[in-house]
C-alpha cells in the first residue's frame, strides 16, 4: 500500500535526521522510494549516504547499500 510506503518513508527520512551514520536507515529509505517508484530520490538518498560515509568515517558504503543503489539502476531503464 502507498500510504504505508509513504509513512516509512517519514519515519526512515527522520531517523537519518537523527543519525545520519546509519547506514541500515539510508538502505531502508532507498527501498522505499524504490518501491514508489521514485528512483531518482532513491539515488539521491544512495549519493548523500556515499558523501556522509566518506567525509565523516572515511569510508564507502557496504557492499548491500551498492547493491541496492545497482537495483535502482537497473530498474530505471
Amino acid at each position: 500500500d502507498m500510504g504505508e510506503w509513504k509513512m516509512a518513508v517519514q519515519i526512515y527520512f527522520n531517523a537519518l535526521e537523527v543519525d545520519d551514520l546509519s547506514e541500515e536507515f539510508y538502505q531502508r529509505l532507498m527501498i522505499c522510494y524504490r518501491n514508489q517508484g521514485r528512483l531518482a530520490d532513491a539515488r539521491a538518498v544512495y549519493e548523500r549516504c556515499r558523501t556522509v560515509l566518506e567525509g565523516v568515517l572515511g569510508i564507502t558504503p557496504s557492499e548491500k547499500t551498492v547493491e541496492i543503489f545497482r537495483s535502482l539502476t537497473r530498474q530505471g531503464r
